[in-house]
C-alpha cells in the first residue's frame, strides 16, 4: 500500500479547498448588491426626498 491518504480522500480534500472560492460568487453577485441597496437607497431617498 502506498503511503499517504487514499485517492478518494485526496479528491474530497480538493473539493473542500475549492468551496470558499465557489461560495464567493453568490456572495458577490447576490448578497453584496442587496446589502448595497439596503444601505444606499434609504440615504438617497432621505437626501433627495424622492
Amino acid at each position: 500500500m502506498p503511503p499517504g491518504p487514499p485517492a478518494a480522500v485526496r479528491r474530497l480534500e480538493g473539493k473542500v479547498r475549492r468551496l470558499p472560492v465557489l461560495l464567493l460568487f453568490p456572495l458577490v453577485l447576490c448578497v453584496l448588491p442587496a446589502l448595497g441597496l439596503v444601505a444606499i437607497v434609504p440615504v438617497l431617498v432621505a437626501a433627495f426626498g424622492v
